[in-house]
């Protein structure tokens, strides 16, 4: 498994844990729970005020049953917490992680062979770190420096000497 895949498999398990965190809420006379959230094309209504087309669309349960689907405005005010702002970062680094995914896996397999000693190119101790700290700031869904980028790419540049 590389380093994105395992990034991206725990952006998609912490969907789960971020809805059953927010628990349940009134609604309509009733107790409801969120339980699923996704992103369409098709043309949806709101379920609770009418407006369309919502693009993020929640989908929320009584506790008698009745399953509604949601805009992000409505689930905002109903919850009163700021839910449709955690799905937009989780998609935007979901969509960073996928878009830098060889650099990640190309960093990640320097970092790895620099810990296991199987790396043929020397690497001095403060460029080992500053490839784990672009690492960490790619993990986490933020841009990398551009010195880094050219710091990983000089490196890939001298391990493609080595293989011809």
């Amino acid at each position: 498994m590389t380093k994105t895949d395992e990034l991206l498999r725990q952006l998609e398990d912490s969907i789960p844990e971020y809805i059953k965190s927010i628990g349940s809420f009134q609604c309509r006379n009733d107790a409801w729970t969120l339980t699923g959230h996704y992103t369409t094309k098709r043309l949806l209504s709101c379920q609770i005020c009418g407006h369309t087309p919502i693009i993020d669309v929640y989908v929320i349960k009584s506790t008698r049953g009745q399953k509604l689907n949601v805009g992000n405005v409505c689930i905002n005010n109903i919850v009163k917490q700021k839910i449709g702002r955690w799905f937009k970062q989780h998609l935007a680094k979901k969509v960073f992680i996928k878009k830098y995914r060889p650099m990640i896996d190309v960093v990640d397999m320097i970092i790895t062979h620099y810990e296991n000693g199987t790396l043929p190119i020397p690497i001095s101790e403060l460029g080992i770190e500053r490839l784990r700290k672009m690492l960490q700031r790619m993990s986490g869904g933020v841009k990398p420096l551009d010195k880094t980028v050219k710091l990983a790419l000089y490196y890939v540049e001298k391990l493609g000497s080595t293989r011809a």
